[in-house]
C-alpha cells in the first residue's frame, strides 16, 4: 500500500512527538495554545460542569442525573497523580475524565470508594452525551433565573 505524503509526514511528526518527554509534549503548541493549557482548560471546564450538574440536581431535588469522584477505578487501580470523576444521566451512561489531584477538592460533593464499572465510552461518545443531554428543566430559560 502506497502512503500519501500527508500520511508520511504525519507518521514522522508522531514519531518525533513520541521521543519527547511529557514535559516537552505539554509545551507543544498549535500556535495559539499549548497542550498544557488545553488540558488545564478541559479539566477546569469539567469541574465546573460537574459542580453545575450537582447544584441543579440538588436544587431540583431530582435523581435523574448525578455526579461522582473517586481516587480509584472500579477495580481498585489508579494512576498515582490522578483521580476519576464523572456524571451520569438516566438516558445514557457516564461522562468521565481522569483529572490531576489538584482538582479533587474543587468538586463540591462527597467521594465514592470506587468509580462505577467502565462502560467503554469513547471520546466521540462523550461529545454525543454532552450535546445530547436534554433534561427538560435545564432547557427552559426560566429554570436559570433565581427564584423569588
Amino acid at each position: 500500500m502506497k502512503r500519501t505524503i500527508w500520511e508520511t509526514k504525519t507518521n514522522i511528526v508522531q514519531w518525533l512527538i513520541n521521543k519527547l518527554t511529557d514535559t516537552e509534549k505539554g509545551k507543544l503548541s498549535d500556535g495559539y495554545h499549548t497542550f498544557n493549557e488545553l488540558y488545564e482548560h478541559r479539566q477546569t471546564l469539567f469541574v465546573t460542569y460537574c459542580n453545575m450538574v450537582f447544584a441543579l440536581m440538588k436544587t431540583l431535588k431530582t435523581s435523574t442525573a448525578g455526579v461522582w469522584k473517586s481516587k480509584l477505578h472500579h477495580d481498585w487501580t489508579m494512576f498515582d497523580w490522578m483521580f476519576i470523576a464523572g456524571t451520569w444521566e438516566k438516558s445514557w451512561q457516564y461522562i468521565t475524565y481522569h483529572l490531576d489531584m489538584k482538582y479533587r477538592d474543587c468538586f463540591v460533593w462527597a467521594e465514592v470508594n470506587n468509580a462505577p464499572e467502565r462502560d467503554w465510552h469513547t471520546s466521540e461518545d462523550v461529545l454525543k452525551r454532552l450535546f445530547g443531554w436534554k433534561h427538560p428543566t435545564l432547557l427552559t430559560p426560566d429554570s436559570l433565573l433565581p427564584t423569588k
